[in-house]
């Protein structure tokens, strides 16, 4: 979860459920933070 709040400001406060709330209400955010996270080469918004 640390990762999430350094990345994007989001802070869940070690609460699992509101960070899945968050997932769901941004999820443009969540995924940038996890593509940054696993460090995944590539375009988020490329097709396949």
């Amino acid at each position: 979860m640390h990762s999430v709040q350094d990345a994007t400001g989001f802070d869940a406060g070690g609460d699992y459920f509101a960070l899945h709330q968050w997932s769901l209400d941004e999820p443009a955010a969540f995924w940038r933070a996890v593509w940054d996270f696993a460090e995944i080469q590539g375009d988020p918004a490329g097709g396949l």
